[in-house]
């Protein structure tokens, strides 16, 4: 769920010279600036392409940008196709092109909600517009001269994807409130997995049966780990090195070690040693640029030939 999957706009930057924009009807002709590539590629096949006119002209001087261009709006783009509700969309939008966008940062003296129980903090008109079902759940933050941040700023994030995708199966019915609910409060007050980036003083978890050095993420040991035959390998508490200066990487962020880690647990023979191999060639990359892909392929096909006997027996 999300704008990933949107084709990116072919202009990506502002440009002068050019009367060939196109707006929303009924949102002023100027409010929305779509470019010719956008509207063929992203709406064009869709049933909305008729909401669209040709953008009031501008001097030549006059450098235009492609809102679609915005991740925000992408996304609200993304949320209302799948909703089928175009009205939805131009709301969005309409507020999203008429003021600047929320950048995260510096929300001290505008009004955020927050979920009881969290330290989530979102900014309330969008949110709302778009999970009016998750928006029920929300509550104003009383104190508007604190200084909070925009959890919802659209990112590259698993958290932040993982969080939209929940939104909107709660919305279509497809899931209940309080399963994200439960998500949230989980994660509210951890650190986000830093994938590859170095830390030093963070909690981690360990398995001492792969390396003093091997380490989980609390989100990714939430994640992955948590509730599966081989989570007894592992310290179920988070805690600190013991070297504060000692710096760590999460070992288990990487969509191909979580499907390692999966087949592992799916196994009865040896699927532990395997899945430690394969950790330990993966640490050994930790510092490099390029990942050993090649080691880990070859891990794989030694974990699935190792299902394959163990199903026979």
């Amino acid at each position: 769920m999300g704008d990933d999957k949107l084709l990116p706009c072919e202009r990506g930057t502002h440009t002068t010279g050019l009367n060939d924009w196109s707006s929303i009807v009924g949102l002023g002709l100027d409010n929305f600036d779509n470019c010719p590539g956008c509207l063929a590629r992203v709406f064009g096949q869709t049933p909305y392409i008729s909401k669209f006119v040709l953008a009031r002209q501008r001097p030549a001087d006059i450098a235009v940008v492609c809102d679609m261009l915005q991740p925000s709006v992408r996304l609200a783009w993304a949320v209302a196709l799948r909703r089928l509700d175009f009205e939805l969309f131009k709301s969005v939008t309409s507020i999203l092109t008429s003021s600047a966008p929320c950048s995260g940062k510096e929300l001290k003296g505008k009004r955020t909600w927050t979920l009881p129980g969290t330290d989530f903090d979102f900014y309330d008109t969008i949110v709302t517009l778009m999970f009016p079902i998750c928006g029920r759940h929300f509550v104003a933050r009383a104190n508007t001269s604190e200084q909070r941040t925009c959890d919802f700023v659209p990112s590259k994030s698993p958290r932040y994807s993982t969080m939209i995708d929940g939104f909107s199966t709660v919305e279509t019915g497809r899931m209940a409130w309080e399963e994200v609910n439960v998500w949230l409060k989980q994660r509210s007050h951890l650190p986000e997995c830093g994938t590859d980036t170095q830390f030093t003083g963070r909690w981690w978890h360990r398995c001492h049966e792969i390396s003093p050095n091997w380490v989980a993420c609390q989100e990714c040991y939430l994640d992955v780990v948590s509730k599966t035959a081989l989570e007894y390998k592992f310290t179920p508490t988070a805690a600190p090195d013991g070297d504060s200066a000692k710096a760590f990487s999460c070992q288990i962020y990487s969509q191909r070690m979580r499907g390692i880690y999966s087949q592992a647990c799916q196994c009865m023979s040896n699927s532990f040693s395997i899945f430690a191999a394969a950790a330990l060639e993966r640490l050994s990359t930790t510092r490099r640029s390029i990942p050993n892909t090649r080691a880990e392929l070859g891990v794989r096909t030694r974990l699935k030939s190792s299902c394959m006997v163990t199903s026979r027996q």
